[in-house]
């Protein structure tokens, strides 16, 4: 009777193990953990396959584990995609994938410059860099096929939200234009370049290449198309974006605050004109006035005011000010502004004749008439005391009377007396 009891404890002991031996061929696998991977990388040693691989084979059985390993040539990264594939792996976390392992390998070219020369490229290094990505970008294709395109990698959000609507085809051509032009950009001169004829050359070269991109961007957009990639990346957008950061506007609000901006950079430019005149300068402003009086319109409240602490410099140095001295009313902060921008056009103008030879008595007088009106003005809007607080300010100075020239010296008796 013992006996049987015996056998029949082994057989049970028997049966319990050959499950828990199934049953382990059949868990998940662990994912390799970073430290298996980085020693993968430098030892070319195989790890476990991920988790989500072992359960794609228990799904479809007929499919093969992946064993993970670090390919040494462009042929042992295409066998590392066919594994990829033939586990189910998505396409895009293939490219993920295979970008990462190109990418180290490029960047590992670069880690025998100086450190202060990979945080401030030169124009030679920055040129090599972009040689180098694009490079990436030709294997990524050779190797992935279709799959490598840079559209395919794109997160769908990130994608409309810098190029809109468009199909891959498209979005293929807009980015390699982009390419070609950052290139060209980099081509047109350095940054260190502080003369300023340097400076004007390299800006004229810069607005040339933005127009040719234009250009080239609209004979392959439909209009719609080429208006919201404008609507994302021209400097008008960027102005506008710079704007509504701190603001809720619609989207009809934004887009029309995008068109009148546009429409403005197109009859008034003004760039980083170096060379622009005292009346260039106030010209453009007066056109700015206009400018900013049809975006009030679109945003009728205090948006506005917050709006334009964010594209225009001289009117938040006005409301900064403002506030620091107890003036709250956004629109009284506006009202200087605007006082100010009238009053430079102006004394500007009258400055300049009351200069001619001899001086210009005539010109000297309106001048000092015109000074005493918009100070009045000005007291009126701040109080006497915060006005001329204000006069001392490097926006408010315009209402000073401008500095008369110092009388030529005498002349110095000769030796002789004669």
């Amino acid at each position: 009777m013992k006996s049987l009891l015996l056998l029949g404890a082994l057989a049970l002991s028997l049966a319990a193990n050959v499950w828990l031996a199934t049953s382990r061929r059949t868990d998940v696998l662990p994912a390799p953990s970073p430290k298996d991977l980085r020693s993968a990388a430098t030892t070319g040693r195989e790890v476990a396959s991920p988790a989500n691989t072992q359960s794609v084979r228990r799904a479809n059985p007929a499919l093969a584990p992946v064993a993970w390993r670090s390919p040494n040539s462009e042929d042992a990264l295409r066998a590392l995609v066919t594994d990829l594939r033939t586990a189910g792996f998505p396409a895009k976390t293939i490219r993920v994938i295979v970008e990462a392992m190109l990418r180290e390998q490029m960047q590992a070219g670069f880690a025998n410059l100086p450190f202060w020369q990979r945080l401030t490229p030169n124009k030679e290094i920055v040129t090599t860099q972009q040689a180098a990505a694009r490079d990436l970008q030709a294997k990524l294709e050779q190797i992935l096929g279709p799959d490598g395109r840079q559209s395919v990698g794109m997160d769908p959000v990130l994608r409309e939200q810098r190029y809109g609507i468009m199909s891959d085809e498209k979005l293929e051509s807009v980015l390699k234009i982009e390419r070609d032009y950052q290139d060209m950009q980099v081509s047109a001169g350095s940054l260190a370049e502080f003369s300023p004829d340097d400076f004007r050359a390299r800006q004229k070269r810069l607005d040339l290449l933005a127009k040719e991109k234009l250009t080239d961007l609209a004979s392959l957009l439909t209009p719609a198309e080429l208006e919201a990639y404008e609507l994302r990346n021209s400097e008008a957008a960027r102005r506008i974006q710079a704007g509504v950061r701190e603001i809720a506007v619609s989207d009809e609000e934004y887009a029309t605050l995008f068109r009148l901006q546009k429409a403005a950079d197109a009859t008034n430019p003004r760039g980083l004109n170096v060379n622009a005149t005292p009346e260039q300068g106030a010209k453009w402003q007066a056109a700015q006035l206009a400018l900013h009086e049809q975006m009030r319109a679109v945003l009728p409240d205090d948006r506005f005011y917050k709006f334009l602490e964010g594209t225009d410099p001289i009117y938040l140095a006005v409301a900064r000010f403002a506030e620091k001295n107890s003036v709250t009313a956004p629109a009284t902060s506006y009202q200087v502004y605007q006082l100010q921008t009238e009053a430079r056009a102006t004394i500007v103008t009258l400055s300049q004749q009351s200069r001619g030879a001899g001086g210009n008595a005539a010109a000297l007088a309106e001048l000092a008439s015109k000074l005493a009106a918009y100070n009045a003005r000005l007291n009126a809007l701040l109080g006497p005391q915060v006005a001329a607080a204000y006069r001392k300010q490097p926006t408010g100075r315009i209402f000073n009377p401008p500095a008369r020239p110092s009388p030529p010296p005498a002349p110095t008796p000769s030796p002789g007396g004669g």
